[in-house]
Order: C-alpha cells, then sequence, then structure tokens
C-alpha cells in the first residue's frame, strides 16, 4: 500500500510538473483567482445551509490553491534578478501566505466548530449563534484579494501589447493605472511642420483630410 501511495504521488507531481511547464504564470494565476472566487462562494453557502462538512472541505481547497500560487509566483521570480519588480511580488505573496492565509484558516476553525455544535445541538441548518458570517466573508474576500494582488504583482512587469485583453479587463483599475503610467512617462517628440494651419502638426495629418479625389491626382504623379 505504501508503495502504491509512493507510486502516486511520484506521478503526481510529474504530471504537475508537466502542466507547469506548458502553462503560463498569467494564465496559472488567472484560473486560481477564477477557482477561488467560486470556492468562497461555496462557503459562504456551506454557512448559510449549516453545512460543516462542505466549509471544511472546501476551504482546504482554497487554502492549497492559495499556498500553489505562494509557491508558484515564488519560484518565478528566482528567474528574476533582484528588483523593485520581484520585491513588489515577493511581498504580496509573503502578505498571503504570512498573515491572510493564517487568519483565513483561524476563522474556518471557527466557523466549521459553531456549525458542528450547532447541528449537534438539533440546530438543524441552522448557523449558530457561533458562527460570525460576517467575518468568515471578510476572511474570504481577503484571501481572493491577496491572489489577486499577486497576479496584479506579476502583470506589471508586461508592456501593454503583452497583456492578455481578458487579463486587464478583469481589473478596470489595473487598466487605467497601467494607461497612466504610460502616458506618464511619454514624451511628445512630434515637430509641428505647418505652425500656421490649425489641427495639422505634420504631412500625414496633411495627406489625412484631403479628398478622395487629390488623393488620387497625388498618386497619379
Amino acid at each position: 500500500m505504501d508503495a502504491f501511495k509512493a507510486a502516486w504521488e511520484n506521478q503526481v507531481r510529474i504530471l504537475t510538473d508537466a502542466v507547469d511547464d506548458i502553462t503560463t504564470i498569467d494564465d496559472f494565476l488567472a484560473v486560481s483567482e477564477s477557482h477561488i472566487l467560486e470556492d468562497v462562494k461555496t462557503c459562504v453557502r456551506a454557512i448559510n445551509e449549516g453545512d460543516p462538512d462542505t466549509l471544511d472541505r472546501i476551504a482546504g481547497a482554497i487554502r492549497g490553491r492559495s499556498s500553489r500560487v505562494c509557491h508558484v509566483v515564488a519560484a518565478e521570480m528566482d528567474n528574476y534578478e533582484p528588483c523593485v519588480y520581484t520585491d513588489r511580488v515577493l511581498e504580496a505573496v509573503k502578505v498571503l501566505r504570512d498573515q491572510v492565509l493564517p487568519n483565513f484558516a483561524q476563522r474556518v476553525d471557527v466557523a466549521v466548530e459553531g456549525l458542528t455544535n450547532s447541528a449537534a445541538g438539533g440546530g438543524g441548518n441552522s448557523r449558530g449563534k457561533d458562527v460570525d458570517e460576517n467575518e468568515f466573508v471578510d476572511a474570504s474576500h481577503l484571501v481572493y484579494d491577496g491572489v489577486r494582488e499577486i497576479r496584479m504583482a506579476v502583470l506589471m512587469n508586461k508592456a501593454d501589447d503583452e497583456l492578455d485583453p481578458d487579463d486587464v479587463l478583469m481589473d478596470e483599475y489595473h487598466t487605467l493605472e497601467m494607461r497612466s503610467k504610460s502616458s506618464a512617462h511619454t514624451v511628445d517628440t512630434t515637430i509641428d511642420e505647418y505652425p500656421g494651419v490649425s489641427g495639422i502638426t505634420t504631412a500625414r495629418d496633411a495627406m489625412r483630410n484631403l479628398s478622395e479625389e487629390d488623393k488620387e491626382k497625388i498618386a497619379t504623379q
């Protein structure tokens, strides 16, 4: 049995490594974030339905996904020279791993215990007075926000034309931030070739304002 377990775990590691090799860090983080959000919703439903088993199981999945995000991103940063970018990403990883996840685990234990006690006391699907749903929801959203912060920090090293439009659209604030930073570092070096003509700066602008007939005349010359 132990030999079978060891062989199975080894095959799982091989499969995981193979998937990691063909999956970009951006895609991995986007998928992980989406799954965690769905898991959070499932946990909240489990509390409302007084289901401690589902809550404990799905909360464990959230911790597992989040821990893997931290591990994969930290390993990815090893491919870069230490800089402001890597410091920012690793700081986001540290916050999630050392602060957010322990707090989440504590809230899960309290919620599971409260639901279990309520069920044992014949409370049916009542959440029980020991379960503070708002505190659990806050702790869950902190996990989701922590993973999101890591993904945004990773994406900050990408140029605008390298970003997946779907990834950028998932965070409007990030989009605006990227655009503002881009515009802040852009210097207008265009020389006004027609200073006396309003609305026309270069020959390209002048051509754009010509009628189709004039453009055809120029093309035939």
